[in-house]
């Protein structure tokens, strides 16, 4: 429940000078850990998948072909019980299953607008996708039981344009979607008790949402569900209803992009930000949110390890970090320039598509290729060992020592991510049959601000 594309991502200043060949700033956008291996972490960036098999402390990257990342978008990402990471771009599904090196397209006659792996069984993953036949879509669920080696149509259509999935983790019969109507592009939260096979629709109008994204269902109460959006007044708001969509009340009103989000393992804690709002955390029982941090997150995701951040490296001094306190202090985890490529054989996709591009991958993210650590290493991680960066980041404070030259950033289940270099953000091709998404996010996204996944993204 994370999609993120490119047209919402005019909030970030666009930095030619530090632009990669896709002409995008280098920035992580959403972070997942592995359901099963909480040292697997996933980083998706606006240069392709960052990795870690050792909790943070080493990682390597899949290039964005590999990997099947199209025209500039920011795909959302899921990781399934046995770590197979699925990649949903608007031309098909990639999936690797062995850890990022062999990729596989899956759904390809579809555009896949959202997915999300069941938090209760999470070999199971629900995606929801797009056909544009005949001058008008059919949207609909697609389901895997099989860490997405196989998979089914599930329940009946969708009635509107999707923008994300989310599955509760208590109920797993319990499906939520959001987007908008066909018609008059109403945003709507839709959901279904019966595994798609009945739906519900409740518009959502308050505070002028353009296009409302699932950001997270309460734990254990699946008639709690958390709503982040744009609006046309040009804030970002976080919503919330106890009563499976039909009612919202609004809990927060970000400054700017509200790209952060974060639901405590629990539920008992919410924790939001973006890069005009510093991290703010407020218990559930009455949503008094207080700022905890001067970290300006873009993106968040919360795990029974803490509460990770996504940050611009150039301000914050990290581009992901870890905090074990609630959000007050934080220890950094990743830096661009110790990034290593993922070593893989020649003969599978990131070793075939990867090492070419990363000759150019080094010298935009400060990469000292002749440095230990500075190419690829047999695990894809750094070889030698990280500098310490605990970076301490209580609110008030200044900027974290550590930062590099280039900046990078990210989203728990949503986030941003910037405009390309040249100032523009490149809009999918529309084809004749995956182009139901592109028609979502030219219309209802337009004079939207910056947003997000995860996503997105997220309720994790």
């Amino acid at each position: 429940m994370k999609r993120l594309s490119c047209l919402l991502t005019l909030g970030l200043t666009c930095l030619s000078s530090a632009a990669l060949g896709n002409g995008r700033y280098p920035i992580a956008n959403q972070l997942l850990v592995s359901p099963s291996d909480a040292s697997r972490l996933v980083l998706r960036t606006t240069f392709g998948l960052v990795l870690s098999e050792d909790g943070g402390h080493t990682f390597g990257w899949v290039c964005e072909k590999a990997a099947g990342f199209v025209n500039n978008e920011d795909p959302p990402v899921e990781v399934t019980a046995d770590g197979s990471i699925l990649v949903a771009s608007s031309q098909a599904l990639s999936v690797s299953h062995d850890g990022g090196c062999a990729w596989e397209q899956q759904l390809a006659e579809l555009s896949i607008v959202d997915a999300d792996v069941d938090p209760s069984q999470p070999k199971r993953t629900v995606a929801i996708a797009s056909l544009y036949i005949d001058g008008g879509t059919r949207s609909g669920l697609e389901e895997s039981l099989d860490d997405a080696k196989t998979w089914h149509t599930l329940g009946a259509d969708f009635d509107g344009l999707p923008a994300t999935i989310a599955v509760a983790p208590s109920d797993p019969q319990r499906i939520y979607a959001s987007g908008t109507t066909t018609s008059d592009l109403t945003p709507i939260i839709s959901t279904s008790d019966d595994n798609g096979a009945t739906w519900k629709s409740f518009p959502l109008v308050q505070e002028n949402i353009t296009v409302p994204f699932l950001a997270a269902i309460d734990p254990k109460h699946p008639e709690v569900v958390y709503v982040r959006a744009p609006t046309a007044l040009g804030s970002d708001v976080l919503v919330m209803s106890h009563d499976f969509g039909e009612h919202f009340t609004t809990l927060f009103t970000a400054k700017g992009g509200l790209y952060g989000f974060a639901l405590s393992p629990d539920g008992t804690q919410v924790a939001v930000g973006g890069p005009s709002d510093p991290l703010s955390v407020a218990s559930t029982t009455d949503y008094a949110f207080r700022t905890v941090s001067d970290v300006a997150p873009l993106c968040l995701k919360w795990s029974e390890a803490g509460l990770y951040s996504c940050a611009d490296e150039a301000k914050a001094g990290f581009s992901l970090a870890l905090s074990k306190d609630g959000g007050t202090s934080f220890d950094a985890l990743f830096h661009k320039p110790e990034l290593t490529l993922k070593a893989c054989p020649a003969t599978l996709d990131t070793g075939k598509y990867c090492p070419q591009a990363w000759v150019g991958q080094q010298a935009v993210l400060g990469i000292d290729a002749g440095a230990p650590g500075g190419g690829a290493s047999a695990t894809g991680g750094v070889t030698s060992e990280a500098p310490d960066a605990s970076v301490s980041s209580g609110a008030g404070s200044g900027n974290a020592t550590g930062a590099s030259g280039a900046s990078n950033a990210g989203s728990a289940g949503s986030s941003a991510s910037p405009a390309s270099g040249n100032g523009s953000c490149a809009v999918s091709e529309m084809g004749a049959r995956r182009r139901a998404w592109a028609v979502l996010a030219g219309l209802a996204f337009a004079g939207a601000l910056a947003f997000r996944r995860a996503g997105a993204r997220r309720k994790r």
